[in-house]
């Protein structure tokens, strides 16, 4: 019988290709590759099991909505109670493997199970604190955006701090071990949480390179593109970003950017990649630019790989990540020649002048700057994407990522 893992998403892990949920389903493939059968809980309208290719996912169902970190002290103990009854009655010990504030539902349940004698061991996997995420939010629609979102954005921060803060402590500081890909979410998670907590640095990598890696290739439909073949400059670079349309990701600077290299006389294309709060926002931004014929916003899709495989330039203009970010790994993975924020894990990962050009968060003119000179070099801008190449191959191998999940899990008493 191929040993279990559990892994506690919140939030359903397929679909929507956001930070969170391409984690979790990498983490999972990982997993699976080390011999593990993981099993993934989420809450849902309606309680139900279905078997992905990365494993098994388990549906609680909740009445409350969103199914998101925001609900969780109504989510959690839904959860809590559907993990309990799906391990109490199997042999024990029992590997939890949590995902951010979810946390809180491994270790509750390995303290019930506890006390019926069964042992449960939890891991949770960290890449940033909640409350601080929430204050870059609110700091950067403050600086950006006006004060049309400012309350909504003001009460989440209030709700993160005040109270979703106290159950992440709780589970950061009682689990076996926290998870963490980059120094810099280990040491916002010791300033915030003490020194109680065990961090653990482990290697990581994006879903698509375990999907290549098992199909040679990803699928691209090419009808998915369309928003690109609709843009005027055809001979132009293509600039492309993947992210979600959210304060803190700072798309409002890469926009004000595109419209300086504009007005400068620059030639490009430009298309947004993804989904978010502040989708129309950004799209009104565009149409108030005139950018509109040669910048494209596509919502949310299918597969952003295959717009990130058309990009000459992958830009990525982040206020805050507290981590890294996954599309900066999935441009690496592309070989792009990528521009980013120097902020957070992101130069943990790129070099400046190396694999990547690195600017200053939050000024448009340092990203059309970096970006003007990337359309203006196309030598340069091979030699950037042959070192992003390089650099995903040394540092995020899914076989890598896939064998320090499986040597903590030995560590933790469990092999496949």
């Amino acid at each position: 019988m191929t040993t279990q893992v559990i892994m506690i998403s919140g939030k359903y892990p397929g679909g929507v290709r956001g930070g969170h949920e391409t984690f979790v389903r990498a983490t999972a493939r990982a997993a699976c590759s080390a011999g593990f059968e993981p099993h993934i809980f989420c809450t849902a309208p309606h309680a139900h099991v279905s078997q992905v290719d990365y494993g098994y996912v388990h549906y609680v169902a909740s009445p409350f909505r969103p199914f998101g970190s925001k609900m969780l002290p109504w989510q959690a103990p839904l959860l809590s109670a559907a993990v309990e009854r799906f391990l109490e009655h199997k042999a024990g010990p029992h590997l939890v493997h949590a995902f951010c504030v979810w946390g809180y539902v491994a270790v509750t349940v390995s303290r019930r199970l506890k006390r019926k004698g069964a042992e449960v061991v939890s891991v949770i996997n960290s890449y940033d604190i909640m409350a601080r995420e929430a204050r870059a939010k609110l700091s950067a629609l403050e600086g950006v955006h006006g004060l049309g979102n400012y309350s909504r954005y003001w009460r989440e921060y209030l709700w993160q701090k005040a109270v979703i803060q106290r159950y992440e402590r709780y589970a950061y500081t009682r689990a076996q071990v926290v998870i963490v890909n980059y120094d810099t979410v280990r040491n916002l998670i010791l300033q915030t949480h003490g020194r109680r907590v065990h961090t653990r640095k482990l290697p990581y990598t994006s879903e698509t390179a375990f999907l290549q890696s098992a199909n040679g290739k990803v699928a691209s439909p090419a009808s998915q593109l369309e928003p690109i073949a609709a843009l005027d400059n055809k001979d132009s670079p293509l600039i492309v970003t993947v992210s979600r349309h959210s304060p803190r990701k700072g798309l409002s600077y890469l926009i004000h950017a595109l419209a300086l290299l504009r007005d400068s006389g620059v030639r490009f294309r430009a298309c947004l990649v993804g989904g978010g709060d502040l989708l129309v926002h950004h799209t009104k931004m565009i149409q108030r630019f005139g950018l509109q014929n040669v910048v494209a916003v596509t919502g949310i899709v299918p597969d952003s790989f295959a717009y990130l495989k058309q990009a000459d330039i992958f830009a990525l203009p982040s206020i805050e990540e507290g981590s890294g970010s996954l599309s900066i790994i999935e441009a690496l993975q592309a070989g792009k020649a990528i521009v980013a924020s120097n902020v957070d894990g992101i130069p943990e990962d790129i070099v400046d002048g190396e694999s990547a050009l690195l600017v200053k968060p939050g000024s448009a003119r340092d990203l059309a700057d970096a970006i003007g000179r990337l359309l203006s070099d196309a030598s340069l801008r091979a030699k950037l994407g042959r070192s992003a190449r390089s650099s995903f191959v040394e540092q995020f191998s899914p076989v890598t990522f896939a064998a320090a999940i499986k040597d903590l899990y030995a560590e933790l008493g469990f092999t496949p």
